[in-house]
């Protein structure tokens, strides 16, 4: 009697597995070892340019670099989302704005101090966030950039319907 088509394992071979996360993350982590040193350059570039921004005397100046530093905030935050995770998110402006007019509004009509109002920001992004994430946490590709690009598309509205409270779209 024949047995076709009834493999046996090899008794002394490995089992063949699928490559799994671990892997991955091993290879990632080995790719970013291989970019480490131009990440060192960089960190020593930045950290020389804040060495040197207590020094900018002009107004003027002082306005365009920290321009230039909430714009390079807002690019490593989709750098993370578009790079990194793969998926095409365009709600970072709503999070960022809702930071940026919660620090704007305790500032100016609330009087507080920016070293207050930093926290405040922050925790009001974080919060605006968490709430545009929960209902498209389980959405991929499509689907989410639809949802994401929804939220973008309202945040000026919603500014604008309280404009009592926000300063409309002059902020």
């Amino acid at each position: 009697m024949s047995d076709v088509g009834v493999t046996v394992p090899a008794v002394n071979q490995p089992a063949q597995k699928s490559e799994g996360a671990a892997m991955t993350a091993l290879r990632t982590a080995a790719r970013a070892c291989e970019r480490r040193p131009t990440r060192l350059a960089t960190g020593f570039v930045f950290l020389v340019f804040l060495g040197i921004l207590p020094l900018i005397q002009s107004i003027q100046e002082l306005t365009r670099v920290q321009s230039i530093l909430i714009y390079a905030m807002i690019g490593f935050g989709m750098n993370i989302t578009f790079g990194y995770a793969g998926e095409f998110s365009v709600a970072q402006p709503v999070v960022f704005g809702t930071a940026a007019y919660t620090a704007a509004m305790l500032n100016t009509e609330q009087h507080y101090s920016p070293f207050l109002t930093l926290p405040c920001a922050i925790g009001a992004g974080i919060l605006v966030n968490f709430l545009l994430s929960a209902p498209a946490f389980r959405l991929r590709g499509f689907y989410l950039a639809i949802t994401t690009f929804f939220a973008a598309i309202v945040f000026p509205d919603i500014i604008n319907q309280f404009a009592g409270v926000t300063g409309g779209s002059n902020g």
